[in-house]
Parts: structure tokens; sequence; C-alpha cells
């Protein structure tokens, strides 16, 4: 698992990550092995990417074309 920075990069890699994912798959809000499914996401901004990021406490980790951690 790869913990990166907030920061512009990390807020474009959400973006384009939530906007290309109908079920997003991200680490639950208190750290357990569970996944929890949001809805997609069309047409998110970076602020809000960054928001989002920040009030979730993901962590992210490398995903491949399909949105599926790898």
């Amino acid at each position: 698992m790869r913990k990166m920075k907030w920061d512009q990069g990390l807020a474009t890699t959400i973006q384009d990550f939530l906007n290309g994912c109908p079920i997003t798959k991200f680490p639950t809000h208190f750290g357990q092995n569970g996944y929890t499914k949001l809805p997609m996401l069309s047409n998110i901004s970076d602020a809000e990417a960054l928001d989002a990021a920040k009030s979730w406490e993901i962590e992210l980790f490398y995903f491949d074309r399909d949105g599926l951690g790898i």
C-alpha cells in the first residue's frame, strides 16, 4: 500500500478514479478489512475530490484500469 500526501496529484487521482468506477471500494472509515460501496460521482472537481479524500480518511493503493486494487 502506498500512502500519498494530500495534494493536487492526489485529488486528481481520486477524481479520475471516482469518475471511472460505478462501484468504488475504499478501506472502511475504521480501517477494517471490509469495504464500503459508494455511488459513481460524475464531474467531481479537484477540490471536491480532495475534500472527499480527507473526510473518508482513505489510503490509496494502486488501481488498474478497471478500478480494482492490484
